[in-house]
């Protein structure tokens, strides 16, 4: 019994060493896109942080020293972050392909590639947001590129890559109680349209900075934490929205109302003749025990001397339904 299970074991290490032998053999017939070349302090530091992302307080351009990268800020504070790959974003993903058993010669003939990567925020382990799926890369940041930046927090930068990611973090006052938290950020690539390929990728860069909160208090007014601000002050039409979202029996409760129209919409017919009129508001309401809001039309109809005092909601809303923080209701 022991020589069968020591054979087994022979034979079971034999095949992972001839796995890992043709995955080697593999990589080398790759044809892998080329890289930039990197020269200086920031060659030094690609090569020191590779598959890791390092933050700031100043906007993490390539020249800014080593001692610039921190490791704790306050929430609030200007943040910005900087991840170094081992290859470029492509590269990456063709041998982590062939990784998961992609052949070469397969790859190499496959022609025109369409990759993108996303930026994913963690906090204490919980992924709150990622960047966009629709932002556009050039072929210089994803097929060559061995370093990319971010801003998280910082008005004063046009780099907005990643500042959605502060905004999102902002809606989590559950989550974001006073004291110290772990903020982690990944890089995690992913092919575009056009490439047919079930591998699912590992991330190319990550890193972890501690996050403290001071007492952070909710800003209700505040469009990036909240609701958008209204835009028309009129206490009589919210009661009549907040009727009207009730009468289509959706399975969600009605609790704020912010109109973000700043004057009724004309809807005519194609002979000219006004039909109704209507104002874009904003609902936040509860559902299942969370908190949400998403954007509605709300209308008046014209019987052919004056609008009619009712108000109603056509159609099911434009499904922007987010969820938000209970504490924006109150």
């Amino acid at each position: 019994m022991r020589s069968a299970r020591l054979l087994l074991l022979i034979l079971g290490l034999s095949l992972t060493v001839c796995q890992a032998q043709d995955i080697e053999k593999q990589k080398a017939k790759l044809k892998l896109f080329e890289e930039e070349k990197l020269t200086g302090e920031f060659a030094n530091l690609q090569q020191k942080y590779a598959g890791k992302v390092l933050f700031s307080n100043a906007v993490t351009t390539r020249e800014i020293p080593e001692s610039s990268y921190i490791n704790s800020y306050t929430f609030g504070d200007k943040l910005s972050f900087r991840a170094f790959f081992s290859h470029s974003i492509l590269n990456s993903m063709l041998l982590q392909m062939i990784d998961k058993g992609s052949k070469a010669k397969d790859l190499n003939n496959n022609g025109t590639w369409f990759p993108k990567y996303l930026a994913v925020l963690y906090l204490d382990g919980n992924r709150i947001t990622n960047t966009s799926y629709a932002i556009s890369f050039g072929d210089k940041e994803t097929h060559s590129d061995l370093s990319q930046r971010g801003t998280l927090n910082d008005d004063q930068s046009d780099l907005d890559f990643g500042k959605t990611l502060y905004k999102d973090l902002k809606t989590r006052i559950e989550l974001l109680t006073p004291g110290k938290h772990m903020l982690k950020i990944e890089y995690v690539p992913y092919f575009n349209f056009g490439t047919a390929t079930d591998v699912e990728f590992k991330p190319v860069a990550s890193g972890e900075i501690e996050m403290i909160v001071k007492n952070q208090k909710i800003d209700l007014n505040d469009p990036e934490v909240c609701l958008p601000t209204a835009q028309m002050t009129d206490k009589a039409l919210d009661a009549k929205i907040l009727k009207a979202f009730k009468a289509k029996g959706f399975k969600a409760e009605a609790k704020k109302v912010r109109i973000t129209s700043k004057k009724w919409n004309i809807q005519r017919n194609e002979f000219g003749i006004i039909l109704r009129r209507y104002v874009e508001a904003y609902i936040g309401y509860t559902k299942n025990g969370k908190c949400y809001y998403d954007v509605y039309n709300f209308n008046q109809d014209y019987d052919g001397n004056a609008y009619q005092s009712e108000v109603y909601l056509m159609g099911e809303g434009i499904g922007t339904e987010r969820e938000r923080s209970c504490e924006c209701l109150k």
